[in-house]
């Protein structure tokens, strides 16, 4: 079950610094409609993708998407991809640790 989390709290604030959320990409962007496994898929992938490559909010974006997220490019990553992680990996370290992107931007 995905958590309410409100506009606004600390817990939803990394979200308003993501490279997606500017005016100059499509909020819609973040979520390919073609077909898994097709090449129009992998194409509109490619391009979420290389937004969250500028995004400084990546590994946060990412950490999100593993502990709630079904569907979606989130921290650079598709459904696929992240379900391939947390098999391999279990769960990554970095998630098991608080994470503050405030405290890096800070440094």
């Amino acid at each position: 079950m995905v958590p309410d989390v409100e506009r606004g709290s600390a817990e939803y604030d990394w979200r308003r610094r993501g490279a997606c959320t500017g005016a100059e990409h499509d909020p819609d962007l973040m979520w390919p409609t073609a077909a898994p496994g097709t090449q129009a898929r992998d194409r509109q992938a490619a391009e979420a993708k290389s937004v969250c490559n500028t995004c400084p909010v990546k590994t946060r974006c990412l950490q999100w998407a593993v502990e709630h997220e079904q569907w979606g490019i989130w921290g650079g990553l598709d459904e696929d991809e992240r379900e391939r992680l947390i098999r391999r990996r279990g769960r990554p370290a970095f998630l098991e640790f608080p994470f503050n992107e405030d405290a890096k931007d800070a440094a």
